[in-house]
């Protein structure tokens, strides 16, 4: 039973056949008789009930209208909405769920299930759910209850069976179980409850202080059990006189509107009993006999009361606590507001007299829960009154703190809940949401910056100054509250507060300490979070530094002065002295600045490596080598991975994360080119000391993951790949010791292995012809093969078919093995399989490499040719069967478009085989016709491949096919690559069948296609050209489906068509006047010319004038054997109709002479002009005596052309025209 307001009250109830969960409505549920025999009062609605087939094992609200309910003996999450009336299921699990707690500050579900393990799962839709972490528990020890405290949300406290055992968990601090391989909670606590009786607890509700639960246990007892010791005090056996009773369910909630005894503390619910235990502490008497709390039993027809447990034995604390709890309930319900200014002021006195009139020891033992609550008061008594009522607040604080440390700590305590209260900083638990509250939030914050918000902030200062040295726990503390008050502050008092010289070198100071650096960088993640512009400023003093120290080293050099040398050398040592304290620190964000630093330094270490090699200047030098080993020590510190490093490409933190590693890695490669021996040095170091082999295994796969990629990054710096690297041998002798030490594929973490497999596949070409390092190499990507995350299987297949392409005959050992692993993980997917990962079109695409492998390694001349055959005939029969079987499932609904994604994968698995068995040098389809099998040779089986192209290619045409359409592309090119010559029989019957669709898709496709083919064969083709240039051009010409541009085809179809028409005229040009083309030649060359004047594309116009230069090569000049009317028809045509359009190309609207391609098309235009006057004296009659004459050209312009029609080159005629266009071009 559990209220959600006070008119709603939810009831479960059980029988044999089952559970109940009723909603009760009513206008007063709180008052006594009605909550008798609600079901019968006549002054409720009607109660409205659903039913479950298992009991119902516990409700919880999770807001007003939404229960969170559990089964007993159900897998099953579900949430119930009241308002509906309906149940939905959350999350279903592989066990049964016993417990859970709903974690609102993650917005996550915490369960225990029967196995014994606690879960934290986050619920999507469909019942899909997302695993946070989960808890090892191989004892399978029951969980039996579960708590999460709202003051410290992030620790779970967990009770156990048998033993009866209490832990604490930090949700917060997970890490990766090498048992499991997946995130386990950080454990704080655990300790065993010993007694002398048999019991567990079954029940857990938070005390007030905020180290302390009351537990109730299953013998009937009830105690308060410190959570960190396990300690047990004020024990009560309430229950000793019903031996028959036992808790099932202790629920506490604070009801203010009934009336509140102070002191008692009552369960709400109970289980099989007919009166109430209440712990009554107000009767408890000090002494050695008596330390219990007095049980008094109240019958169930009582009023009940709210609950609230106080934390210490002293009436006087209690008092105190309930008096400030009863004010600040007040002032949240906003009864306070009413009351008379006098009694305000007189609430204002008392709380500053208190505080004044304390001795320091006496405000230290004040319980910190105490403290907290006064802290709080004040601050909410600020949020209402200040300034209007209480405007000097601030100054009498300021006053408060110079009484004694222990007035600091509250002064700064006050100050910490007024932005946790009122304003609402970072971290913060109570932003406000109503308007009253953002109201008053902006109120405080206008009058402190207006006021006295410089005063207080010089306080934090003069605190950090004053204590910041002390190595005493007051100090400590006093500095941590400072930085933890400032922290909250930052994100918005003025940004000038927090950037000013003298606070950076605060903070930076105490970034040093062990004691200071969370806070410390917690101040400067707020100022990243809401001032990007000055993420830098933690760095800045240092940064001037350096910046300066560096650039002015040259000139201190050359004045060979001495005491500034001194003096540089001095200041770069205590850069160095802060280096370490920086690079050992683990940042919230990642620092750019830090690179930019250590890069000016490395500067200065070249700088002085060239002066120590050329120059006796060199006594000058600072010597900066002598930090390298710390330098790599914290570059290897910082190149570390993030624990919340999750290896999604989409995640924020992990872009964040490469950004910065990659400046980094650029400042490693530089020493490594610099030192590399250095380097080598370091890398021993690591696995000797760091990360040593024999413990590899179990290392912390940060520090392995970094210790492998500082062996990838060598080659960057030093490239040991390529001629006699004189590090060459030592760099793998030490790659080939950690190769076949075998640690690489032990480690528990894939990221090991991951960077592991990139380091294989980055010193490929060097371990190639190492034949005791193939296995090794080969086990790696192996392993990942076999990985448990789908991002290490892509990985591994991608590396693993580059690896097997570079070792040809070599992997016939291991070839058997390698094609086993991989058969094991081909799974073709079905239209189905597709439709359960709707939301990821191209999830399937992992299998790809794995037929790029098995393709690539059968397809080897080591392998028998009937054995290749027989791979390629049956695996394309399967893949033919599916494709036929898809097509069989479409019909014309939305529902096709995963019919056709799942046609698309069979037929990208075909394009891959096709790529492999032409990324083999040893591949034996080099000469199809050999490979004859009882069925036909493999000519034939691509012959089918081409026919299986022509028949899907239609499916392209429909909508929302563009991933088939890649895959057909992707298919047809891969077929082009391996037939070559083999393929042009065969044009004829792809363009015809592509045309025959008579849609502007298919005419670019089959335009591609013929591009590629050609481009294969330049020459000796004009047989199968011939009769395929007037069909392209016709359909080209066409009224197509899918047009729709102002100029009647799409732009990529346009440019392929001119690209079809270039190559045409560069390899065989005497296919226009062919006996098929001869009567359309004219119609070719106005093709060219539209392709000048209307065709918007400076990319087309370019091309068409450079195919009238290969045209006027080919056919006007006198040497070649071309039919005079032919030289005729083009001569006429450049004269009459292409000149006039080349000198008006300025006036195209998207003709520019800023743009290089519009200027690299007046190059052409200078080649065709000087190509035409070389070979066509009619050309350089008519264009001097009759095309610049009507032009209108000056005698300047006319003599400038005939000099540059006389030189040897173009260059200079290429210059005067791009002067002549800009001045055409000008507005």
């Amino acid at each position: 039973m559990g209220f959600s307001d006070e008119s709603n009250l939810a009831v479960a109830s059980n029988c044999i056949k089952g559970g109940f969960v009723s909603i009760v409505k009513g206008a007063s549920l709180l008052r006594d008789d009605e909550l008798i025999t609600p079901f019968f009062n006549p002054r409720l609605t009607s109660p409205t009930q659903i039913s479950y087939t298992e009991p119902i094992l516990s409700l919880q609200w999770l807001n007003d209208h939404e229960l969170l309910l559990l089964r007993k003996g159900c897998r099953t999450l579900s949430r119930f909405d009241v308002k509906h009336l309906t149940s939905t299921d959350l999350a279903t699990l592989p066990n049964y769920i016993d417990h859970c707690v709903f974690d609102s500050t993650h917005n996550h579900y915490i369960l225990a299930t029967s196995d014994g393990r606690v879960t934290s799962i986050d619920c999507r839709e469909n019942g899909r759910y997302a695993t946070h972490w989960a808890t090892l528990n191989t004892s399978h020890n029951a969980v039996t209850t579960l708590l999460v405290d709202a003051t410290k949300p992030h620790e779970l406290v967990v009770s156990y069976n048998d033993p009866c055992i209490m832990s604490v968990l930090d949700m917060r601090s997970t890490r990766t179980s090498s048992i499991t391989g997946k995130k386990v909670p950080g454990v704080l606590h655990s300790h065993t409850l010993s007694s002398e009786k048999k019991r567990h607890i079954v029940a857990m509700e938070p005390f007030f202080s905020e180290d302390e639960v009351v537990t109730c246990f299953s013998d009937g007892s009830v105690a308060v059990v410190h959570k960190y010791s396990g300690e047990t005090r004020l024990t009560c056996d309430c229950l000793s006189r019903l031996e028959a009773c036992s808790w099932d369910a202790i629920v506490s909630r604070p009801m203010r509107s009934c009336s509140l005894r102070s002191g008692l503390y009552i369960p709400s619910i109970c289980n099989r009993m007919t009166s109430i235990p209440v712990l009554d502490f107000d009767s408890l008497v000090l002494s050695e006999e008596n330390t219990s709390p007095k049980p008094l039993f109240i019958p169930c027809e009582d009023e009940v009361f709210g609950c609230c447990y106080s934390e210490e034995l002293d009436r006087l604390y209690r008092v105190m606590f309930t008096c400030l709890d009863l004010i600040i309930s007040f002032i949240r319900e906003g009864s306070y507001e009413s009351l008379p200014g006098e009694d305000k002021n007189l609430i204002h006195r008392t709380l500053f007299d208190w505080i004044c009139n304390k001795a320091p020891e006496v405000i230290n033992a004040v319980p910190e829960y105490l403290k907290k609550k006064y802290a709080v008061l004040f601050a909410l008594l600020i949020k209402v009154d200040y300034p209007q009522s209480w405007p000097d607040v601030f100054e009498s604080l300021l006053h408060v703190r110079t009484l004694s440390q222990s007035h600091l700590y509250m002064y700064l305590s006050i100050l910490y809940f007024v932005d946790e209260e009122v304003v609402q900083g970072a971290g913060g638990t109570r932003a406000p949401t109503d308007r009253e509250g953002l109201v008053a939030g902006m109120r405080v914050k206008d009058c402190l910056r207006d006021s006295c918000i410089g005063a207080i902030f010089q306080s934090w200062i003069e605190v950090l100054q004053q204590y910041g040295d002390g190595t005493d726990a007051m100090s400590v503390d006093l500095c941590n509250k400072a930085l933890e008050t400032l922290s909250e502050y930052a994100d918005w008092i003025d940004i000038a507060f927090m950037t000013n010289e003298v606070t950076l070198q605060i903070l930076f100071k105490l970034l040093g300490n062990p004691n200071y650096v969370e806070n410390v960088l917690l101040c400067f993640e707020e100022l990243y979070a809401n001032n990007p512009d000055v993420t830098t400023s933690i760095l800045e003093l240092l940064m001037a530094v350096v910046k300066e120290l560096v650039e002015s080293i040259p000139s201190i050099l050359s004045a060979n002065d001495l005491a500034t040398m001194n003096e540089a050398r001095e200041c770069i040592s205590l850069v160095f002295e802060c280096i370490p304290a920086v690079l050992h620190q683990e940042y919230l964000n990642p620092i750019l600045v830090l690179p930019d630093i250590l890069s000016k330094l490395v500067v200065q270490m070249q700088r002085e490596a060239a002066i120590h090699e050329n120059s006796p200047a060199a006594a000058f030098s600072m010597n900066l080598k002598q930090h390298l080993p710390m330098l790599l020590e914290g570059l290897f510190a910082q190149i570390k991975l993030p624990e919340d490093y999750s290896f999604d490409s989409d995640s924020g933190i992990d872009a964040d994360a490469d950004m910065y590693r990659n400046s980094l890695k650029r400042v490693v490669v530089s020493l490594i080119r610099l030192y590399p021996a250095a380097y080598l040095d370091f890398i021993d170091l690591l696995f000797r000391s760091v990360v040593p082999l024999e413990h590899f295994t179990v290392a912390e796969w940060r520090d392995a993951e970094a210790a492998v990629t500082f062996v990838y990054y060598f080659g960057d710096g030093c490239n040991v790949t390529v001629g006699d690297n004189p590090y060459k041998a030592r760099f793998l002798t030490l790659l080939t010791t950690l190769l076949q030490s075998g640690v690489l594929v032990k480690h528990y973490h894939f990221s090991v292995l991951m960077a592991a497999m990139d380091t294989v596949s980055r010193y490929q070409t060097l371990l190639l012809p190492l034949k005791e390092t193939h296995y090794s190499c080969l086990s790696i990507f192996m392993e990942g093969l076999n990985g448990s995350k789908q991002r290490v299987r892509e990985k591994a297949v991608t590396l693993l078919s580059r690896y097997v392409a570079g070792l040809k005959e070599n992997v016939v050992p291991f070839q058997q093995g390698i094609l086993e692993a991989v058969q094991r993980m081909i799974m073709i997917p079905t239209p189905q399989d597709v439709m359960r990962v709707s939301s990821e079109p191209t999830y399937f695409e992992a299998i790809y490499p794995l037929f790029f492998i098995s393709s690539s390694i059968i397809c080897g001349t080591w392998n028998n040719p009937q054995d290749i055959y027989t791979f390629y005939h049956n695996t394309f029969l399967v893949l033919y069967g599916n494709i036929a079987a898809a097509r069989e499932q479409l019909t014309g609904a939305a529902g096709d478009r995963f019919v056709y994604i799942a046609i698309a994968y069979n037929l990208g698995c075909i394009a891959n085989m096709l790529k492999g068995a032409t990324s083999n040098p040893m591949s034996a389809l080099a000469s199809l016709a050999s490979l004859a099998g009882a069925e036909g040779g493999m000519k034939e089986e691509m012959v089918k491949v081409l026919q299986l192209y022509l028949e899907c290619y239609p499916l392209a045409l429909a909508p929302n096919t563009e991933y088939l359409t890649a895959q057909l592309d992707a298919l047809i090119h891969r077929l082009v690559t391996l037939l070559k010559e083999g393929i042009l029989p065969y044009t004829a019957t792809l363009v015809s069948s592509l045309c025959s669709l008579r849609n502007i898709k298919a005419l670019t496709t089959c335009l591609d296609v013929l591009n590629q083919i050609f481009s294969f064969n330049k020459n000796k083709h004009e047989q199968y050209l011939d009769p395929l240039v007037g069909v392209v051009t016709e359909q080209y010409y066409s009224e197509l489906a899918g047009d729709d541009d102002a100029a009647g085809k799409k732009s990529e179809t346009v440019l392929q068509f001119y690209c079809f028409l270039d190559l045409v005229i560069s390899y065989s040009s005497s296919v226009l006047y062919s006996q098929t083309n001869a009567p359309y030649l004219s119609q070719y060359l106005s093709t060219l010319l539209k392709g000048i004047t209307e065709i918007p594309q400076i990319q087309v116009n370019k091309l068409c004038i450079t195919d009238y230069r290969k045209l006027a090569a080919a056919w006007l000049d006198p040497s070649t054997q071309v039919p005079e009317e032919v030289r005729s028809i083009l001569l006429q045509h450049i004269l009459n109709e292409v000149l006039p359009v080349l000198f008006q190309l300025g006036q195209l609207a998207h003709f520019d002479m800023t743009n290089p391609m519009c200027i690299t098309t007046v190059n052409e235009v200078a080649g065709l002009l000087f190509q035409l006057a070389k070979i066509s004296p009619a050309f350089n009659e008519f264009f001097f005596g009759v095309f610049l004459a009507n032009a209108g050209c000056s005698n300047d312009v006319v003599a400038s052309f005939r000099n540059c029609f006389q030189q040897k080159r173009s260059d200079a005629l290429v210059t005067f025209l791009r002067e002549f266009f800009r001045q055409l071009c000008k507005p």
